[in-house]
């Protein structure tokens, strides 16, 4: 009996060696090293239960959260009230974003050991996440058409379960053209993800009125899944209301575009995006464009700098730039020179555009409100619509011609914008952005507020 007990001895202080030397390598972040420790130790001891529990620990902190998950729902069909493999199950969930399935384990955590404190936590921040919330924006802006709008939008939202939300939303939007109209809308949306397939969806259907008088169901449905790393690919289909410029407040015009997306938002190297769409408009018009952009950290700290590139490219089949008028200069005896004027009636068609740009994102706090500008700035060629002839013998000119040329031309765009708390968990957000391109100047200011309840 004495040997038994020596030998028991023995072994229980070998195990819980490999225990602390596999921690300490965990802790250093190690866990190739501390993995391979303890599987060493496994092929003594095959069916020791705190072995295997440390491999999935280690697997867990490793961020193999599939494998982690395996490994302590093996070990629970043994011992099925066990709090620290308990603990892990409920961890491997909700650090993999799975918090529908992670709530329910956290409460069996609880149910066993009532006063176990990273249970409690996870738990408030689970209910947290699925307070009721709300947010109320408010947007002005102006462009050099010249063309007046100041909106506003409420959306409110409640959840009937940590990873499905439900939204109510309404808004209005007041225009000055100088006649002035208005457009409203109210409408529902829905998301909700599906974590052991790595999939998410998100849909919303609005009911719109026209400032023509108009009405319609616009909005748009998204599928997305998450691949290999932190990539993710989306497919999406989304009809919104086309009022950007002043005569298209006389109609209902929609556009339909049909998009794909692969994107990366592993923030601690580098976010990219690549996209490409299709548009099809209410009046029978095609467009197609792709985008691609890819920006990486240069400065962490108190102040984060970041910078990249981005391209861009836009066609449409049909153009909608409308001859309006013209003025005529005499630049001699018998001769007489012409400008013409039109606008994009009912939307802005780019032909052959091709725009590259560089950027820059910087942020930081100022005490408690987080800032952030961002600039663009680049260079691009299109196609562009004007008339014809540049000069006559007249006053006015005897006949008008379209004519396609190309040019080229230097577009920028910045913004700034502050985020700061406000009492009970609500945040009050402001932001302000200028748009330069070849032929449209904008201004644009907003503003929002918005918590949970």
């Amino acid at each position: 009996m004495v040997v038994w007990a020596i030998l028991a001895s023995g072994a229980a202080s070998a195990a819980e060696d490999v225990h602390s030397r596999a921690e300490a390598l965990a802790r250093s972040r190690r866990f190739a090293e501390a993995e391979a420790l303890y599987r060493r130790a496994l092929a003594a001891s095959p069916r020791d239960y705190q072995l295997r529990r440390g491999v999935a620990r280690v697997t867990l902190w490793a961020g193999r959260y599939a494998d982690a998950e395996r490994a302590f729902r093996d070990l629970l069909e043994e011992r099925p009230r066990d709090v620290a493999t308990l603990l892990g199950f409920a961890q491997a969930a909700y650090w993999s974003g799975d918090f529908r399935s992670a709530l329910e384990r956290y409460r069996r955590v609880v149910a066993i050991d009532r006063d176990n404190a990273e249970a409690r936590r996870a738990l408030g921040e689970l209910r947290s996440a699925s307070l009721p919330r709300w947010q109320v924006t408010a947007t002005a802006a102006d462009d050099s058409q010249p063309l007046r709008r100041v909106g506003a939008l409420a959306r409110f939202s409640g959840f009937s379960d940590p990873l499905t939300r439900w939204d109510v939303m309404l808004r209005r939007a007041d225009f000055d053209n100088g006649v002035g109209s208005d457009a409203s809308g109210i409408g529902a949306g829905a998301s909700t993800s599906f974590p052991r397939l790595r999939l998410s969806i998100d849909g919303r259907a609005e009911y719109f009125s026209f400032p023509d008088g108009e009405h319609g169901i616009v909005g748009g449905i998204s599928i997305g899944r998450r691949i290999a790393g932190r990539s993710v690919v989306l497919v999406a289909a989304e009809r919104t209301p086309l009022l950007g410029t002043t005569s298209s407040l006389g109609g209902h015009t929609t556009a339909t575009q049909y998009r794909f997306t692969w994107s990366t938002d592993d923030a601690a190297t580098w976010v990219a995006s690549v996209s490409a769409h299709i548009v099809r408009y209410s009046d029978d018009n095609r467009g197609q464009g792709a985008d691609a952009y890819a920006i990486a950290p240069l400065l962490n700290g108190r102040v984060d700098i970041r910078a990249g590139l981005s391209a861009a490219w836009r066609d449409t089949d049909e153009n909608r730039f409308q001859f309006t008028g013209f003025r005529s200069e005499r630049i001699a005896s018998n001769e007489f020179a012409y400008t013409f004027t039109g606008v994009y009636d009912p939307y802005w068609t780019p032909h052959r555009l091709r725009d590259g740009r560089a950027v820059v994102v910087i942020s930081t706090s100022l005490r408690k409100t987080r800032v952030k500008f961002q600039a663009d700035a680049g260079y691009a060629r299109d196609q562009y619509l004007t008339f014809t002839p540049p000069s006559g013998p007249t006053p006015s000119p005897s006949f008008t011609q379209p004519l396609m040329l190309g040019r080229s031309f230097k577009p920028w765009r910045a913004s700034v914008e502050g985020v700061m708390p406000l009492q009970r968990g609500a945040e009050l957000r402001a932001r302000y952005r200028h748009e330069v391109t070849a032929f449209y100047r904008a201004n644009e200011f907003e503003a929002s507020v918005g918590g949970h309840f």
